[in-house]
């Protein structure tokens, strides 16, 4: 009944004996390489079940294939190993990637459901829904720290949570007054149905195999917790210091393929626009206009630091004349402490207690810190304004220079990362790399989601940006009702604009400009015709400048003449 020479394919009985005999050897091959690769992609088979027919060829290790995706490999090896063969399309190997593939797939998607559901779960009964007394999970048994499990190996956000939280019911004791429910108790309500069982080796294997764009999301490990909790069999507090409990790890947000995907389009498309800008700044800069504005911008520079320098001469004057005045008011202070001291009338020291006595001596001497603290500070602004007066010509065309780069380069970001969220919007995408665990994402939909899904005009970039747009009297546009053959006359602005479209405005405080994409950016970037000892010592002069501090901890400023090979005087020149 079974011999497959009883119910070969019907075109083949009138080719010959030898046609069926050739048909029967390698029909047999197909067989055993068959087997060989159920064995290699590591599933469970009854061979028995692959002839004549083949139904229920996988027997186990199937993972969280459902029943139909079984019928339909069933249905594909009936293909390609009984009947016309070789007719089927499909090879061996690519009948057993797809359903691997399919394994792996509905593994990840299970997995993924389990550990979502879990993340909902910790941040509802984290925040209470607002109400931190109403929450049932602990800071001895919930907290909310951090992990190395970025995409960069940088912290990100995640939840601890005990395993006895996680798996057993909780007693009423002295820290809490009801019953608490195990935690997983409560997540297999939240899940959905489904044709497998959710059992604890179930979440364990989904918090050791399941795995996000940037690897491992979840992991058990040893926690120590705010607060101890845990009681003995009395329910006696037992007062760990510190709480170290055998914990469930996660992130806040797992990341899907699809976003890690466009978070890395978005930073492609961020550091090409940079790149080309930073081309075309140095190809304006070296042009007859450019230098001019930027030799002009220079100057100005110098004048600001001049202006500066006086402010911080009359500020060390006040504020040593502060300094004068309070230690006076301390002389005073410790006069009528030691008058109290000694038993004197009250009109000699005005003072009722001697906590009062020395409140009054306190007060008075922190005073005079804080007066001799502004003199410390008036004196550096003072020594950094000279430093900066005192810097080489070619440096300050440098700073001039990075400090451009800069602001239109962050001002490029602010611009592609508006439009991305406005597109996210639009497509009901997370970005969870947009702020801390996505929250100035999360903060920009409440803001402007409801407009721009009514289809509002709105205009959403941040007004310090708006107020850096060029002048429109600066922007030729064209008259689409001018008669032929006439010329349409550009104004001097105009003109100045096409030749050097950049400008300085509100780069005397360079803080605006803090990015730390960027920084990253502007330490990998060099362009072939930039001399990287140059920008070395402009960049950490310009952060100098910002913070008192210098970037390298190895770069002395008083070295500057010698790395560039310039003197403190001459002409300042492009």
């Amino acid at each position: 009944e079974y011999n497959p020479m009883r119910n070969p394919p019907a075109e083949l009985l009138s080719e010959g004996v030898e046609i069926l005999l050739q048909y029967c050897r390698i029909r047999d091959a197909r067989l055993e390489k068959f087997k060989q690769l159920l064995t290699e992609f590591q599933f469970d088979y009854d061979e028995l079940h692959m002839a004549p027919e083949a139904f229920g060829v996988i027997t186990g290790r199937s993972g969280f294939l459902t029943p139909d995706d079984l019928t339909a490999f069933d249905k594909e090896c009936d293909a390609y190993l009984n009947g016309p063969y070789y007719a089927c399309p499909k090879t061996d190997v690519d009948i057993l990637e797809r359903v691997d593939n399919l394994r792996h797939e509905r593994e990840h998607t299970f997995y993924h459901t389990i550990l979502l559901s879990l993340i909902d779960l910790m941040r509802e009964e984290i925040s209470s829904h607002g109400d931190p007394g109403k929450r049932r999970f602990g800071h001895g048994v919930l907290l909310e720290e951090t992990r190395p499990w970025g995409r960069e190996g940088e912290e990100v956000g995640s939840y601890a949570l005990s395993l006895d939280a996680l798996v057993k019911l909780g007693r009423p004791n002295r820290y809490r007054k009801k019953e608490r429910p195990a935690l997983f108790d409560v997540l297999k309500e939240r899940l959905p149905p489904s044709l497998f069982d959710y059992t604890l080796e179930v979440l364990k294997d989904a918090i050791v195999k399941y795995q996000g764009p940037y690897g491992h999301v979840a992991q058990l490990d040893k926690v120590e917790f705010e607060r101890c909790e845990c009681v003995d069999e009395k329910g006696r507090g037992m007062g760990h210091e510190p709480c170290v409990l055998p914990a469930i790890c996660i992130e806040k947000i797992i990341y899907s393929q699809g976003e890690a995907q466009r978070r890395v389009q978005e930073d492609d498309k961020i550091r090409s626009a940079w790149a080309k800008l930073w081309q075309d700044l140095e190809t304006k800069i070296k042009q007859r206009h450019g230098k001019l504005i930027l030799n002009n911008e220079v100057h100005r520079r110098k004048r600001t630091v001049q202006t500066r320098i006086k402010g911080c001469k009359e500020a060390l004057d006040a504020a040593k004349s502060k300094v004068k005045e309070e230690n006076e008011k301390f002389e005073i202070a410790k006069r009528r402490k030691i008058n109290f001291e000694n038993g004197d009338a009250f009109n000699f020291h005005r003072l009722s207690s001697a906590e009062e006595a020395q409140q009054l001596e306190v007060d008075a001497a922190e005073k005079v810190d804080a007066a001799q603290q502004s003199v410390k500070s008036s004196e550096g602004g003072l020594a950094m304004a000279k430093q900066q007066l005192k810097m080489p010509p070619k440096v300050l065309l440098q700073i001039a220079i990075e400090d451009v780069k800069r602001k239109y380069c962050v001002v490029k970001w602010q611009e592609i990362i508006d439009e991305n969220r406005r597109e996210a919007i639009d497509s009901g995408w997370r970005r969870p790399w947009d702020g801390k665990d996505g929250k100035l994402f999360e903060d920009y939909s409440r803001r402007w989601a409801p407009g721009l899904n009514a289809g509002q005009d709105c205009d959403t970039l941040p007004v310090w940006i708006k107020k850096l747009r060029p002048d429109a009297t600066q922007i030729f546009t064209p008259d689409p009702n001018l008669p032929p053959g006439a010329v349409q006359a550009k104004t001097a602005a105009q003109i100045a604009y096409e030749l050097f479209p950049f400008d300085w405005r509100e780069t005397d405080d360079m803080t605006l400009y803090e990015n730390q994409y960027y920084d990253a950016f502007e330490a990998d970037y060099i362009t072939e015709d930039m001399a990287a000892q140059n920008r070395k010592v402009a960049r950490n002069l310009r952060h100098l400048e910002r913070t008192g501090k210098t970037l390298d901890k190895n770069f002395a400023p008083e070295d500057v003449k010698q790395a560039l090979g310039t003197t403190d005087g001459g002409e300042i020149r492009a």
